[in-house]
């Protein structure tokens, strides 16, 4: 796929088609990053006349060719890149202060420094800016061949209106959503203390089954001493006994869990409603309390 790619660019930018041939050599790269497809990346962008692509271009090229041992080609693209720094325009972007979540972007492309000259290719482009809460706002410069620096400052972005101050369909479509959403909780907290209910009654089934083994496991076995049935019947005992406490403290939390939801489906104005567990000497439990 890279190999195509690759030859396709070429012929594209034979035939005049540099936009194209540039895209197509990118994209050889992300298949294989390889410095020759890097090369002629750079060098179609620089014929392009896109010479903020071209020079970042050389130089990802140098580092590689560095990092490969080839000093030949690592000459040639730091010679072309530092060539192109002369000719490059730069675009400081000024933006308002103290606006949380502000995303500028070029483009498309998220920009991540601001008030700060960077390199930018000649020509259109496109200047998004957006924030939580805030009406958007755009705007397309032109960015003149050559170099020079260009400001770009963006002005304050209006406050868009509260999505809670609609209009009072969207308030009863609020309430109903409030309402809803207070259903299903409770409706999961009943499942989820249906399987609480149903493990603490797994919990004494198995219980009831350790018990049943290990006094049978006994009538095999003489003090310390057992005969392979008494094992194994002692084994099938612990595993019973293991699966009973599995139970129990699943059973526990699913109830805890599933009374909690219940209970804090649609809290009163007078006070919420609440589950805490406690313990004492001689056991524990779960208590809850609240307005109902």
């Amino acid at each position: 796929m890279a190999e195509a790619l690759f030859q396709q660019a070429k012929k594209l930018g034979a035939a005049g088609n540099l936009e194209q041939a540039c895209k197509k050599f990118e994209e050889s790269f992300d298949h294989d990053p390889t410095l020759g497809t890097k090369l002629h990346s750079a060098a179609c962008y620089e014929e392009l006349g896109r010479t903020a692509s071209a020079w970042a271009a050389f130089s990802e090229a140098a580092a590689m060719a560095n990092a490969a041992g080839d000093s030949s080609r690592e000459t040639l693209a730091t010679e072309r890149a530092a060539k192109l720094e002369k000719e490059l325009p730069r675009l400081i972007i000024e933006v308002p202060a103290s606006v949380e979540g502000l995303r500028v972007e070029v483009d498309g492309q998220n920009l991540a420094s601001f008030g700060t000259a960077l390199p930018i290719d000649p020509g259109e482009h496109l200047i998004t800016v957006s924030a939580p809460g805030h009406s958007p706002w755009e705007t397309t410069i032109t960015v003149a061949k050559g170099a020079g620096t260009d400001t770009l400052s963006v002005p304050a972005l209006t406050p868009s209106k509260a999505e809670g101050n609609a209009d009072p369909a969207s308030g009863r479509a609020s309430a109903d959503a409030g309402t809803s959403g207070a259903s299903t909780q409770r409706t999961v907290g009943f499942v989820v203390g249906g399987i609480g209910l149903v493990s603490l009654a797994a919990g004494g089934y198995f219980g009831l089954q350790a018990q049943s083994k290990a006094k049978d496991a006994d009538e095999h076995c003489s003090g310390k001493f057992c005969t392979p049935e008494g094992l194994e019947g002692h084994d099938d005992a612990e595993r019973a006994a293991l699966f009973s406490t599995i139970g129990f403290g699943v059973g526990i939390a699913g109830i805890a869990a599933g009374t909690l939801l219940i209970l804090t489906a649609k809290p009163t104005p007078e006070g919420a409603a609440w589950v805490a567990p406690y313990a004492h000497a001689r056991g524990g439990g779960l208590a809850a309390g609240g307005h109902f």
